[in-house]
C-alpha cells in the first residue's frame, strides 16, 4: 500500500471523506461507475415507485416473495432504523459513467473570488457514509468567521471504520484550517488515529513556501512545500463549486493541498447532467452528477458527487472503497457516532460461579448474587417483570429470578398495570410496526395456526405464534453491537439478539400486543468456561402481567405462557421501549455496566 492510498484526502470529496487506508488505488482514471452494491443507495432494496402514507400505503406494496416456503410472504422496504424516510422512495441507479460526453467547455476556477459571505456563517454539514447497507462513517464540519477580521476557520472530524487483515479499526481524522473568505489557506493543523497509530501536523507560511511539520508516532519531520496564490487549501472542491457552480458537461481544473499526504494535488471536475437523484435531506432532487478525479504523479483516486445548480452537495462515492455518503441531519449522524461508541468497546464476558449446573433445569426461580466493582449494584436492576431484587453488602446484590415473569410482578406491580403504556403500542424508528410490510406479516403469521383468530386471540396467544415462527425462520447470530435493517434480516435469514427483540417486538405490536425490551446478561451455554453475556428479548403484556419472551431461542411449540416465556437463565438490568431516535447510548450504558459484574450461581433454592 502507497502513502497516497491513505488519502486524496479532503478535497477530493465533498465535504471531507477520508480515504481509509487499506483502499485500493494506484493509476485510476477509468470511469467512476459505483458497484451494484451502491445501486441500493443505504439499506437493501428499495421499491421502484414513492411509498405512499397511511393505509393506502400497505394497500398498494406488493408482497416479496417468501423467503421460505412456509415463512408468510409481505413487503419489505428500506429499514426505518438506517435510513430516513426520504431515501425509503425508489433508487434511482447513478449513470454508467458520469465521465461527461463531448465536453464542449474546459475551465479554470478564479481563487481570488469568495466562495461565501460572514452573513451566511456559520455553515455546518453532517454526513453520514455507508458501505452496501451498513453504516461506516460518519463526518461533522463548522465552518464559522473569526471575530475582529474578515477570515474563517474551517474545522472538520471524521470517524469511520476500516479493516486490514480482517482487522476492524476505527480511523478518526481532524483538520483545523484558517482562511481567507475566498478560500486562501493561511495555516492548517490536524490529526488522524488509528488504533496505536497517530499522526500530527501543522502548517504554517514562510515568504513562497508553505512548512509542513509532522509528528508520527514520535518522528518528527518538517518539510517546504513551494506554494503559488493559485493554490487552495483541502476544502478547495467545495469552495470552486460554491463559488461558481457547474454546467453540464463542464470540466474544471484546480490546484489544492492535501494536509494528510503532504502533497499537492492536480484536481478535476467533470459534470455529467442532472438527473433526479435520492437524498437523506430533501427526498428526490434533480442534481448535476460530477466526476471528481485527484491525481498526484502518476497515482490518483476519485469519486462522484451530486449537487444542485447552487453547487450544495447532497451525496458523494467513493469508488475505491465502495463507499456512499449521505449529507444528513445532526441526528443521523449522532447515532452512527453512537453506534461506533458501542462497537469500540470490548465485548463483555462476566463471569459466573456457583452451582451453575443448576441453570440446565427447568426451574421457576432462581437466585444469583452480583457483585459490582465500584459500586452498590442494588439499584442497578430492574425489579419489574420477574425480578426480586435486595441488598446484600456495599458491591454485593440478590437477583431473584421467576420464570414467566411470576413472583415479583404479582406482589410488586399491581399498580403500575392499571396505568396506560402508549409507548409499548407505539411504532417507531426502531420498531416499525406500521410500516415495511409487517402489519401483512404479522397477520400472516397468526393466520398460520387454524385454531386462532386475529378477534379472538389474546395477547399471548399472538405473541406466541410469531415467537413461534420467527424462532423457526430466524437464526441467531453473535451480536455484533449494531442493529441491522430489517430487510437483512429476511434476506439473510440470520438476527443479532438485539434486532430478534426488535424484529419480534414489530410484530406484535402491529397486532396492538403491548411490548417493551428488557436489556441484560444471559448464561452462555456454549462458552468454554461459565459466564453471561449481552442479551436482549422482550417482554409482552397479558391483562395484569409482563411476559417475557425470546424469539432467538428454541422453546417449546407452544402458547402457554410457562412454556413459551424465557426461562431463568438471565437476569435484566433495564426495560427499554426503543421509541427514541437514538438507542445506542441504553445499549452503551448495559455494556458498560457488565464489564463491572461477576455473577454467582445460589445454592439455595429461593424464596416464593
Amino acid at each position: 500500500m502507497t502513502k497516497q492510498s491513505l488519502s486524496i484526502v479532503v478535497a477530493l470529496l465533498l465535504p471531507l471523506l477520508i480515504c481509509p487506508i487499506g483502499c485500493e488505488q494506484g493509476n485510476r482514471t477509468e470511469s467512476a461507475s459505483p458497484k451494484v452494491s451502491i445501486v441500493d443507495e443505504v439499506m437493501g432494496r428499495v421499491t421502484e415507485k414513492p411509498v405512499e402514507s397511511g393505509a393506502a400505503k400497505e394497500e398498494s406494496n406488493n408482497l416479496e416473495p417468501s423467503i421460505v416456503k412456509e415463512f408468510p410472504e409481505a413487503e419489505t422496504i428500506s429499514n426505518a432504523a438506517a435510513a430516513p424516510e426520504s431515501v425509503k422512495t425508489k433508487s434511482v441507479a447513478p449513470s454508467e459513467s458520469a465521465a461527461p460526453k463531448n465536453s464542449f467547455k474546459i475551465t479554470t476556477d478564479d481563487p481570488t473570488k469568495p466562495w461565501t459571505t460572514t452573513d451566511k456563517l456559520p455553515r455546518e454539514i453532517w454526513e453520514v457514509q455507508y458501505r452496501g447497507s451498513n453504516p461506516v462513517g460518519v463526518f461533522h464540519r463548522r465552518i464559522a468567521k473569526m471575530e475582529g477580521s474578515g477570515d474563517i476557520r474551517n474545522e472538520a472530524e471524521s470517524r469511520i471504520r476500516v479493516s486490514i487483515k480482517q482487522e476492524a479499526f476505527e480511523q478518526h481524522v481532524r483538520l483545523s484550517t484558517m482562511e481567507s473568505i475566498n478560500g486562501e489557506l493561511l495555516s492548517l493543523s490536524g490529526e488522524i488515529t488509528m488504533g496505536k497509530n497517530k499522526k500530527t501536523f501543522s502548517g504554517r507560511f514562510q515568504s513562497d513556501a508553505l512548512v509542513l511539520s509532522v509528528d508520527e508516532n514520535g518522528k518528527t519531520s518538517t518539510v517546504s512545500i513551494p506554494w503559488e496564490t493559485k493554490f487552495r487549501g483541502p476544502f478547495a472542491v467545495e469552495q470552486s463549486m460554491l463559488r461558481n457552480p457547474l454546467q453540464p458537461r463542464e470540466t474544471r481544473k484546480l490546484k489544492y493541498f492535501d494536509p494528510l499526504l503532504g502533497r499537492m494535488v492536480d484536481g478535476r471536475l467533470e459534470a455529467s447532467e442532472y438527473s433526479s437523484t435520492p437524498t437523506m435531506l430533501n427526498g428526490f432532487q434533480e442534481l448535476l452528477e460530477v466526476r471528481n478525479v485527484g491525481m498526484v504523479g502518476d497515482s490518483g483516486a476519485q469519486a462522484l458527487l451530486w449537487v444542485d445548480a447552487k453547487g450544495e452537495g447532497y451525496k458523494s462515492y467513493i469508488v475505491a472503497n465502495d463507499i456512499l455518503s449521505f449529507r444528513t441531519e445532526p441526528l443521523a449522524a449522532q447515532v452512527v457516532s453512537s453506534m461506533f461508541d458501542l462497537r469500540n468497546l470490548d465485548s463483555v464476558a462476566v463471569p459466573l460461579t456457583g452451582a451453575v449446573d443448576r441453570l440446565a433445569k427447568n426451574t421457576k426461580a432462581m437466585t444469583y448474587e452480583v457483585k459490582q466493582k465500584a459500586s452498590d449494584p442494588y439499584r442497578l436492576f430492574s425489579d419489574r417483570v420477574g425480578q426480586k431484587i435486595s441488598s446484600i453488602d456495599a458491591q454485593t446484590a440478590r437477583v431473584t429470578v421467576y420464570r414467566g415473569g411470576r413472583g415479583a410482578d404479582l406482589f410488586q406491580e399491581a399498580d403500575e398495570f392499571k396505568k396506560e403504556e402508549p409507548d409499548a403500542l407505539a411504532a417507531s424508528t426502531y420498531v416499525p410496526a406500521d410500516s415495511m410490510g409487517i402489519p401483512a406479516r404479522a397477520r400472516a403469521l397468526v393466520a398460520t395456526d387454524k385454531q386462532l383468530s386475529l378477534e379472538t386471540a389474546t395477547n399471548l396467544q399472538k405473541a406466541a405464534v410469531c415467537r413461534r415462527l420467527i424462532q423457526k425462520f430466524i437464526s441467531l447470530k453473535e451480536f455484533d453491537k449494531w442493529i441491522g435493517p430489517f430487510p437483512n434480516i429476511l434476506r439473510t435469514r440470520q438476527a443479532n439478539c438485539m434486532e430478534h427483540a426488535l424484529f419480534f417486538a414489530a410484530h406484535c405490536r402491529a397486532l396492538k400486543v403491548p411490548t417493551r425490551i428488557a436489556l441484560g446478561m444471559k448464561y452462555n451455554k456454549v462458552a468454554e468456561s461459565p459466564q453471561m453475556i449481552f442479551h436482549a428479548w422482550v417482554e409482552i403484556r397479558e391483562g395484569n402481567r409482563w411476559i417475557p419472551m425470546d424469539s432467538s431461542e428454541d422453546l417449546p411449540q407452544t402458547n402457554s405462557a410457562e412454556e413459551s416465556s424465557t426461562a431463568v437463565d438471565r437476569i435484566k438490568i433495564k426495560e427499554f421501549y426503543f421509541n427514541t431516535p437514538n438507542p445506542y447510548p441504553e445499549i452503551l450504558d448495559v455494556f458498560r455496566q457488565l464489564s463491572e459484574l461477576s455473577v454467582k450461581v445460589s445454592e439455595e433454592e429461593p424464596k416464593q
